[in-house]
């Protein structure tokens, strides 16, 4: 499993053919999460977006 936390603005975070957990704070950022059964969580970013791609994804969205 791949954990990838990001609290940048302006990036594209990329997950990977694998069960990944994604965490962001940032705000214009795209997450492409790919294959994997991912859980990805978005903290407060503003203006992002999410691609959890194939698999059984968990998204997450708490304020933002």
């Amino acid at each position: 499993m791949a954990i990838k936390n990001n609290s940048k603005d302006g990036v594209v975070v990329k997950g990977t053919s694998k069960a990944d957990y994604i965490t962001n704070s940032g705000s214009k950022v795209t997450i492409n999460a790919a294959g994997g059964n991912d859980s990805i969580y978005n903290d407060n970013g503003n203006n992002v977006s999410i691609n959890a791609g194939a698999g059984n994804d968990s998204v997450t969205v708490s304020g933002g």
